[in-house]
């Protein structure tokens, strides 16, 4: 019993190793936009290419235009905000989550339950405003509505996990190696004694 725990405790870092080898589903957004600004996280289930709305796992946003600080949770970290996306347009690589800003009728929004406040990447739909191409950061404050919008166009990178891919190779690597510590383990623990 006390070799194999000691075999555990051997491999348990091994096997934590192998799991860092992936970038990680949290994104650092830093925007600015206009005399605005976005900035927080976004936590996806790990989905590279199209992005939809069940890959977003939960959010913390802060927008800012000029009518004061208002706070965007997603669903793990208070729920005061939703997100709505139509079409194919925002994608997510292991290092970044992008938007298409050329696209026709494509858009990704998040927005408070009435609407007031809100985060938006469009296309050419004008879905957010009446400024399409555009991303957009709109406050209601307690006594002003401020919206400011920048001018965007082709594919561009709305955040960032902030590390670099670790090659495939170097995952297989890993496991390997885990598998191969447990397996001369296991092995040692049951040869014949001499």
């Amino acid at each position: 019993m006390r070799k194999s725990f000691r075999t555990l405790l051997v491999s348990l870092p091994m096997l934590f190793l192998s799991t860092l080898a992936y970038a990680g589903p949290i994104y650092t957004v830093n925007r600015t936009i206009g005399a605005g600004s976005v900035v927080g996280t976004i936590q996806t289930d790990g989905t590279t290419g199209v992005v939809g709305v069940p890959n977003l796992l939960d959010w913390t946003l802060t927008l800012n235009a000029g009518a004061g600080p208002f706070t965007f949770l997603g669903p793990l970290s208070g729920s005061n905000s939703f997100v709505l996306i139509g079409g194919t347009s925002f994608t997510a690589s292991l290092t970044s989550l992008l938007f298409d800003f050329s696209s026709s009728d494509h858009y990704v929004g998040f927005l408070d339950p009435v609407f007031a406040n809100f985060w938006c990447l469009e296309g050419t739909s004008g879905f957010c405003s009446s400024h399409p191409g555009a991303e957009t950061v709109a406050i209601l404050g307690p006594s002003a509505f401020a919206l400011v919008s920048a001018d965007r166009s082709g594919i561009v990178s709305v955040a960032d996990s902030g590390l670099a891919p670790v090659p495939e190779p170097a995952t297989l690597l890993l496991f390997g190696t885990t598998a191969a510590g447990l397996g001369l383990a296991r092995w040692r623990q049951h040869r014949p004694k001499r």
